[in-house]
């Protein structure tokens, strides 16, 4: 990892390279540390034995020295990298890498879901941070990314319950399609604020979950007038579950509360395809 770095290769891309050799390697995804006994102390056993009889295990103790000193690498690498980019923008990131294990299953009936609604919530988080950004409100950009990345998660559970349900009484019917829409539909914003309260997740995420649809919305919560209106033009774009291709997005009550012309949300249209786009590639 340390040379790769100093090379300028991505560590990640050689092992998956390496991988593709269809014999004599074998897959391993190295972490920041160690654990066990095999690698960080049964072989310092045979080094302290060499040791008493005058032989230095100099592999064995460089090696030893190389993986003490990875998590200080590792810390020192974020570091870097909260200076140079931020916390906030590290934080998002890390949402990012956090979240998308869970748009994944090995369910058919899930599956036909799951890649739409992740693609749904990437490109919302970036509307709402571009539309944070255009309106002048950048201290507010990284939760609106976050609150873009996360307002549909009760989509997500409310699938995977009833899945789960399924999976459990074999003998239960069959949930179609179109039932499973109609309760995602109108469970997902109450299940969504209720899963990200269990998770202690702040106030302003859970009301983003819980309002992104109502009709009577707090128009002075301004970040989530920014992700209804990502979320709108999502819709619009027909990115995601639903799609409305006929949506002016001038006329919603969201684009007036920013003060948004229809130039600036045709620019946020042609952004928010193009982010879909480089999303597919």
């Amino acid at each position: 990892a340390q040379m790769c770095h100093r090379l300028g290769i991505d560590v990640w891309e050689v092992i998956d390279a390496a991988d593709t050799k269809p014999f004599g390697f074998m897959k391993f995804s190295p972490g920041p540390g160690m654990g066990g006994h095999c690698i960080p102390v049964d072989p310092l056993y045979l080094s302290w034995k060499m040791k008493t009889i005058n032989y230095n295990a100099r592999f064995i103790e460089l090696a030893s020295d190389i993986d003490t000193n990875m998590p200080r690498y590792v810390v020192s690498r974020i570091q870097d990298a909260l200076v140079r980019i931020g916390l906030r923008e590290v934080v998002n990131s890390v949402m990012v890498a956090t979240q998308r294990k869970n748009y994944s299953s090995h369910n058919p009936f899930l599956q036909q879901y799951m890649s739409r609604l992740w693609k749904h919530s990437v490109v919302c988080a970036f509307g709402a941070q571009w539309l944070a950004k255009r309106c002048g409100y950048d201290e507010l950009a990284p939760e609106a990314f976050i609150g873009g990345l996360i307002h549909d998660v009760g989509k997500l559970l409310v699938l995977k319950a009833l899945v789960s349900v399924n999976e459990k009484d074999k003998d239960a019917p069959r949930i179609t399609r179109t039932a499973a829409e109609e309760f995602v539909a109108s469970l997902h914003p109450e299940c969504g604020s209720m899963l990200l309260e269990k998770w202690n997740l702040p106030e302003s995420y859970c009301l983003v979950c819980r309002d992104h649809h109502r009709r009577d919305y707090d128009t002075s919560n301004t970040l989530l007038v920014l992700v209804r209106l990502a979320n709108k033009a999502c819709h619009k774009l027909g990115i995601g579950l639903l799609e409305d291709r006929e949506l002016v997005l001038v006329t919603c009550s969201e684009a007036g509360i920013l003060g948004l012309s229809d130039i600036t949300l045709a620019e946020l249209e042609i952004a928010m395809e193009d982010h879909a786009s480089q999303s597919d590639a």
